[in-house]
């Protein structure tokens, strides 16, 4: 019997973001997601626009792991997700203030979902209903 963390296919629609793994670095991510049998990732691109994590390292663990990844993530600057109301004021494109460096933060995460070969970026938001 083969177990699904040696499968080199994507887990299909079953997959991890590396918000909820909360994991410091690729290594730990691709560990966690080896644990959970998930070979699918929707990846955080913050760590590799600020530095923390080195893109063609991370893309080599990965490919030899056979994670795939299947999405991107951006979080914009100055978000505040500790109440709701907090999110309400802070999450998204909403600030204006703080929309130049949101700006420049989605162009550089743009070259590296290509780089990536990522078709799909997406970044928290807030539940809206409608008629409120």
């Amino acid at each position: 019997m083969t177990h699904a963390a040696e499968s080199p296919r994507p887990s299909g629609p079953l997959g991890a973001c590396t918000w909820s793994l909360r994991t410091p670095e690729p290594t730990s991510t691709a560990d966690a997601l080896n644990a959970c049998g998930i070979s699918s990732v929707q990846l955080a691109l913050e760590p590799f626009r600020t530095g923390d994590w080195k893109l063609d390292d991370a893309l080599l663990l990965f490919q030899d792991r056979n994670i795939h990844i299947v999405s991107g993530m951006m979080s914009m600057h100055a978000e505040d997700y500790t109440t709701l109301e907090s999110i309400h004021a802070t999450g998204g494109l909403r600030p204006t203030d703080a929309w130049p460096i949101n700006c420049a933060a989605t162009a550089q995460n743009a070259e590296i979902a290509e780089r990536l070969s990522i078709n799909l970026v997406t970044l928290r938001s807030e539940e809206r209903r409608v008629g409120k």
